[in-house]
């Protein structure tokens, strides 16, 4: 496990007082992470000293491959901060391990709302104190969904010819929507659950860049190449899409199934980037990021009737695709590929 510890405000004999007895402190959390592999797992404690205030906070980010948990505690003694921090980053752990065992979709999907959910609080606090950075290195985690995301719906515009090809970053996309959350995060719609407020956000400044394209094209202008010496970070786009997630109902013929996992992405990609934005926007949300029609309704900004429609409709098309090209059979009902029930 990897561990880092930063400090605000806290002299010399603090911050070794700290190191020492956080050092003691980590078995108690290491032998329940002995299936993660060491170096899949972070540990960050963040320590303040508020000194006319209630003394110290210590802030535990516990970084897995399967979520991030966060304890965030406040005392007057050092010792009794760091206690809490500890005890309430293992009763987080324990509720983690036994939400996977219980659930293979919070695994795979809804361990991204628990994250988000469980930080909120925290990175309110971090608004109302101005510390910028705090909530900077909180949210970072948190977006890892949005990030894989983002990177699927930049490839596709590209393929789409919405956006050329190595003209934006996905960093900077993600530092974008940080930044846009920091403004405005305490106008937040409360009945809107933390994930899909973000994912809100992420699909407004992707509208605008590629509305900031179009005007480019209109006028003609040329995007000059980066100067010497600059480096341009590629979308660097790895996911593999598969046939059994997007079409669920079908049966791949022989001719699908002699295709590479590769060849099959790139097809199911192309097909994708034929279908307009919100179909397919909503589609993916739906199958592959687990959201439901009513919280889709709220990403895109569309009735709920109309995503469901958006959703049947890029459906059809694929199954449409598939079929033209002899690769699947659809087995019976295979009219609607698992229910888009909220």
């Amino acid at each position: 496990m990897r561990t880092h510890v930063t400090f605000h405000h806290c002299d010399k004999p603090v911050v070794e007082d700290v190191e020492a007895y956080w050092e003691k402190k980590l078995p108690r959390i290491e032998h329940l992470l002995q299936h993660y592999a060491p170096d899949a797992v972070e540990l960050r404690l963040t320590v303040w000293h508020h000194h006319q205030r209630i003394g110290y906070q210590a802030r535990a980010v516990l970084h897995l491959p399967s979520g991030t948990l966060v304890a965030d505690e406040t005392a007057k003694d050092l010792h009794a901060a760091l206690d809490a921090a500890m005890d309430t980053l293992v009763q987080n752990l324990k509720k983690h391990e036994e939400h996977i065992r219980r659930d293979d979709v919070y695994r795979r999907h809804r361990g991204r709302r628990a994250d988000v959910s469980a930080a909120g609080p925290i990175l309110q606090r971090d608004l109302e104190q101005g510390r910028h950075d705090a909530f900077f290195q909180l949210m970072r985690p948190a977006l890892r969904t949005l990030r894989r995301y983002a990177q699927r719906e930049i490839r596709l515009l590209e393929l789409e010819g919405l956006l050329a090809e190595r003209d934006w970053s996905v960093s900077e996309l993600m530092d974008a929507l940080i930044s846009l959350a920091w403004q405005r995060f305490s106008q937040r719609p409360k009945d809107v659950a933390m994930d899909v407020w973000l994912m809100d956000l992420l699909h407004e400044l992707l509208a605008d860049w590629t509305a900031q394209r179009a005007e480019q094209r209109a006028e003609d202008m040329v995007i000059p190449p980066a100067s010497e010496g600059e480096e341009i970070e590629p979308v660097s786009y790895n996911e593999q899409l598969r046939l059994e997630e997007l079409v669920p109902q079908s049966q791949p013929l022989p001719s699908w199934n002699a295709l590479s996992a590769s060849q099959q992405h790139e097809k199911l990609l192309q097909w994708l980037s034929k279908l307009p934005s919100r179909p397919r926007q909503a589609f993916l949300l739906h199958v592959l990021e687990d959201y439901q029609p009513s919280e889709i309704a709220v990403i895109l900004r569309r009735s709920e009737d109309d995503i469901r429609k958006y959703i049947e409709q890029a459906r059809q098309h694929l199954i449409h695709c598939l079929q033209l090209e002899g690769y699947v059979q659809i087995t019976q009902g295979g009219n609607a590929a698992g229910s888009t029930g909220s």
